[in-house]
């Protein structure tokens, strides 16, 4: 799977090597109207079998986020697609490691705690690499 995304990832970066000379790409917020548009696809293919329209339209919101990515990168606006999955695997490792050694009876308060545990960390992250102070709500 992970040679599938590398080859994903990399048309992706072909195609935002042209992106700003195409009429196609105004700005990062045009991609989220796209993902938008998309995921209304995906909720009209919410069907019983029906799993080929499905996983298309899955497959378009996962482009578009890759594309959106590469954007964001270049931009300087992110680090890297690789920071983003990082990131993903370290939340949702916490989360679930929270939910699953708590009380199963309290599962989402311990999913909710980890949640604003995670949160103090981004804006200590924010903090330091920013240098600007953030509330904690």
């Amino acid at each position: 799977m992970n040679d599938l995304i590398e080859k994903v990832l990399d048309l992706a970066k072909k195609r935002n090597s042209f992106e700003k000379k195409n009429p196609f790409y105004v700005n990062p917020e045009k991609y989220l109207e796209r993902l938008y548009n998309e995921i209304n696809e995906v909720k009209d293919e919410l069907k019983e079998k029906n799993s080929v329209f499905l996983e298309d339209e899955i497959g378009d919101c996962f482009w578009i986020l890759f594309c959106l990515s590469q954007v964001l990168e270049k931009e300087g606006k992110i680090k890297s697609l690789e920071n983003i999955f990082k990131r993903i695997e370290k939340k949702y490792k916490q989360r679930l490691v929270a939910v699953f050694s708590g009380d199963f009876e309290n599962k989402d308060k311990c999913w909710q705690e980890a949640k604003k545990k995670q949160k103090k960390e981004l804006i200590l992250e924010h903090e330091k690499l920013y240098g600007e102070k953030l509330k904690f709500n």
